[in-house]
């Protein structure tokens, strides 16, 4: 108790850091290799069910039976999806849901880099890299959101989130990635 306060009774109690994911129903997009992977190995180590959306779905699955193996039970499942087109994204989520139920969290870090000056990068290299690293997201979200949507109208207390995984060269550009610190 700080300062003499006393805790508001109507305050929620918070979960330890160790227990915030049991339970809980994730998809990381991007997750079979990279970052994707090592943020998907945290959350099924704090008990969470990782989907593992990739556009390589053979490498999600790889990925996902080692980790069943290593737990020995689910504790993820591939997912296919091109996160730059709607309707896989929508497919995605909609195959989520069906699975499991619902979705609790949304960790966005599909993310692609060709490095080039912006004075030699051809515009199809430029537009690959922002559907990937920009325009993705924004589809991620409207999907995800919309089902977190309907399942906070059939459970108010339900709390969901989504995450997006950037680059520090969304702060701050450098020579010859202009379009991925844009992006």
């Amino acid at each position: 108790i700080a300062a003499g306060k006393v805790p508001d009774a109507e305050a929620p109690v918070v979960a330890s850091r160790a227990t915030v994911m049991k339970n809980k129903v994730v998809v990381v997009t991007g997750g079979a290799q990279g970052f994707g992977a090592e943020i998907v190995r945290g959350l099924v180590a704090g008990d969470a069910l990782v989907f593992v959306a990739d556009l390589n779905l053979e490498g999600a699955t790889k990925f996902t039976q080692e980790l069943n193996l290593e737990y020995h039970r689910t504790v993820a499942l591939p997912v296919a999806v091109n996160v730059a087109d709607e309707s896989s994204v929508a497919a995605m989520i909609e195959s989520i849901a069906l699975s499991a139920g619902g979705l609790d969290l949304c960790v966005s870090n599909a993310g692609v880099l060709r490095a080039s000056s912006i004075l030699q990068q051809d515009m199809d290299s430029f537009r690959f890299v922002t559907d990937i690293n920009y325009t993705a997201f924004a589809i991620i979200t409207k999907h995800c959101a919309l089902l977190m949507k309907r399942q906070k109208a059939a459970a108010p207390s339900l709390l969901t989130d989504i995450i997006q995984i950037n680059s520090k060269s969304g702060l701050e550009g450098s020579n010859k990635n202009g379009s991925y610190a844009g992006g």
